[in-house]
């Protein structure tokens, strides 16, 4: 082959790697672009999804801070109608001198009465009090403790003395309908505990 030959296959073969060239680079190009292009779509979905996630974190731990808010609040009401060790304590002191005093204590079918009223009858019975237990359910609600002192005496005087410390209690000088147990026994007082209204301590 002349050189002229060689010249025009190389001068062909540089037309055809130039075009090559073109093409593959127009190609990284476009698919280059395609790919960032699906790369930020991927993206955006992952931030919405975080974006997503970081909201529901937020209502989830709103949402727990008002429970644990509700709770506190809660706990908080009731611990004015829960008898302390030191004062379960103080009270039986006050009360042992009269061991073997009968009182009668009716209580509601309401769980926070229910559990005010077992502090009240540890109290007593811790003291050596007899209590003549008994469970009602009311219709209509009936609120606070009322206590029914039977008569003057000095362990009537340490009762009243020791529930005048609690919330919610009235102390009722008077005769009150004694518990079938103690008829015909002399017994000191009728206790009832009622329920607690709403805000009040």
């Amino acid at each position: 082959m002349s050189l002229e030959d060689w010249k025009a296959i190389f001068e062909i073969g540089g037309v055809v790697l130039l075009f090559l060239t073109f093409l593959f680079g127009a190609g990284a190009l476009l698919t280059s672009t395609r790919i960032n292009v699906r790369q930020a779509i991927q993206l955006r979905e992952f931030e919405k999804r975080l974006t997503d996630a970081k909201t529901e974190l937020g209502h989830q731990q709103e949402r727990a801070a008002n429970a644990e808010r509700a709770l506190l609040e809660l706990q908080t009401r009731l611990a004015h109608r829960r008898i302390s060790q030191s004062d379960h304590d103080r009270f039986v002191a006050s009360l042992q001198p009269y061991k073997g005093s009968v009182v009668d204590l009716t209580e509601v079918t309401d769980l926070e009465a229910a559990q005010f009223a077992k502090d009240i009858i540890a109290v007593l019975r811790d003291a050596g009090w007899e209590v003549n237990l008994s469970s009602i359910s009311l219709g209509a609600p009936r609120y606070g403790v009322e206590c029914f002192l039977i008569g003057a005496s000095e362990p009537g005087e340490a009762l009243a003395a020791v529930l005048r410390n609690l919330p919610t209690v009235r102390i009722i000088p008077g005769p009150h309908p004694p518990h079938p147990a103690t008829m015909g026994v002399p017994h000191i007082a009728s206790i009832f505990v009622g329920k607690m209204l709403c805000g009040q301590q």
